[in-house]
């Protein structure tokens, strides 16, 4: 992802209104579901800037609570945030034994084009999982969404429910509930992301994500394009904790700039979004350039859209919804892991 858009989510992530109303469709969730799991041992495989990973420290207080991303730059802010266990590592292989955790997250991680096989990614979660342990897996969905967004944050992927349904099922995990949510908005969502593609020409569609198909598995030549993120052999440990090997976290005495440089690509994808809707996402000004989706609309319009999704969010957890821009899962552990992974001899890897 873009520098810039990290600082776009640090920016809104704690009160955009898509970021709240799906803190409380997970709360929902794991509320209803396995209300134990999130204050054992939780790991937030892809954390971003890190505001899902401090809501959930917040609100359920685990005994232990690891993050990691492939980004540098997304785990400064997760330092700035106090998140001491993070590292710099891909989903696809991550540096844990078996069994450590009782709930993972992976909120709309595995779509990236950075993941070259989202298949390996999830098994590589279900194999950190703990028997009866839980993933929250959340993902944007229906391939007709797909717009300027999905380019600003290099998204590769957009999935259906039976897919999700599959995939879980040949990591070895046992989905519990799958549901869509953004189920309201289509109606609203749907013009404007179909209106956003036919304002950008489509030689720059394609050519700010190098030709990337948007199809719901990888193309073979996009695949081979991305090659997997795996971590550098230099150890670190942010808190004294012995972690096998991930690669060197950035200094953290570096200053973030106030406000981030925007790409020309950028700048004219923002173009495109505010042409079709100004005031569903409300408007960029000079001195705070804005990702298409990320814009924060006026506070009653953003209020209202929470409370609606807060509504959402209730029926989501206990009946699902047909249909919505994401794609919400919660699967559990119910059987052997397939591979064998233990810490070198003399570390002691996370606590338990």
């Amino acid at each position: 992802m873009k520098v810039e858009e990290y600082w776009r989510q640090r920016e809104v992530e704690d009160r955009h209104w898509w970021y709240l109303g799906h803190r409380r469709l997970y709360s929902s969730l794991l509320d209803r579901y396995c209300p134990e799991a999130p204050g054992g041992r939780v790991l937030d495989a892809g954390c971003g800037t890190g505001g899902f990973a401090c809501w959930l420290r917040e609100r359920y207080r685990p005994r232990f609570l690891a993050a990691v991303d492939v980004s540098e730059e997304a785990l400064r802010y997760c330092r700035q945030r106090g998140l001491e266990e993070s590292l710099c590592c891909g989903v696809e292989d991550l540096p844990f034994p078996d069994g450590w955790f009782d709930l993972v997250l992976s909120l709309n991680v595995i779509y990236h084009r950075a993941v070259s096989d989202d298949q390996a990614a999830l098994r590589e979660m279900a194999r950190v999982l703990a028997l009866g342990g839980w993933l929250l897996l959340n993902l944007p969905a229906l391939s007709i969404l797909r717009g300027s967004h999905d380019q600003a944050v290099e998204g590769a992927r957009r999935y259906r429910a039976g897919q999700v349904l599959e995939m879980l099922s040949r990591a070895g995990l046992y989905p519990v509930k799958v549901t869509y949510f953004v189920f309201s908005l289509l109606p609203v969502m749907v013009p404007v992301r179909l209106a956003s593609r036919r304002a950008c020409p489509r030689g720059r569609m394609s050519s700010s994500l190098g030709g990337l198909s948007f199809s719901s598995r990888p193309s073979p030549s996009s695949a081979s394009d991305t090659s997997p993120l795996t971590p550098s052999p230099s150890p670190v440990s942010a808190a004294g904790h012995a972690f096998p090997e991930p690669c060197p976290l950035p200094p953290t005495n570096q200053n973030i700039p106030s406000i981030m440089p925007v790409s020309d690509s950028s700048a004219s994808i923002s173009a495109c979004t505010r042409r079709a809707s100004p005031f569903f996402f409300g408007s960029a000004t000079s001195a705070h350039p804005r990702s298409p989706d990320l814009w924060m609309p006026p506070a009653p319009i953003n209020r209202a859209l929470t409370s609606l999704l807060g509504l959402e969010a209730r029926a989501a957890a206990r009946w699902g919804l047909p249909l919505g821009s994401s794609l919400t899962a919660l699967a559990q552990k119910r059987g052997d892991g397939r591979q064998s992974r233990a810490f070198p001899d003399g570390k002691q890897g996370c606590p338990r």
